[in-house]
């Protein structure tokens, strides 16, 4: 039987750098899966699984404004703004 806190630990290592708008759909959309099974009647908790199935084709929308980021300084020349993104992707591991 898993904890929650075990659960939400697991969850956390995986969506290291997700903004919370992206933990929000994450959450929402493990839920609606738990509910189908619900509707096909079975019953059950939520559990890892479930977050483990969406987490295998959402990704983090920060990666895309990262990348948008990037893109514009480098098209602006705006070197030490680039820099400092940089720094900061690298620390959040997107």
């Amino acid at each position: 039987v898993e904890s929650v806190d075990d659960l939400i630990e697991r969850i956390a290592e995986r969506t290291e750098g997700w903004s919370g708008a992206d933990l929000k759909l994450l959450v929402e959309k493990s839920k609606k899966r738990n509910l189908l099974d619900l509707i096909r009647g079975r019953k059950r908790k939520l559990t890892q699984k479930d977050f483990e199935k969406i987490l295998e084709k959402q990704k983090p929308s920060t990666q895309a404004w990262f990348a948008e980021a990037i893109r514009a300084c480098k098209r602006y020349g705006e070197g030490e703004l680039l820099k400092e993104i940089e720094e900061i992707e690298l620390k959040i591991k997107i």
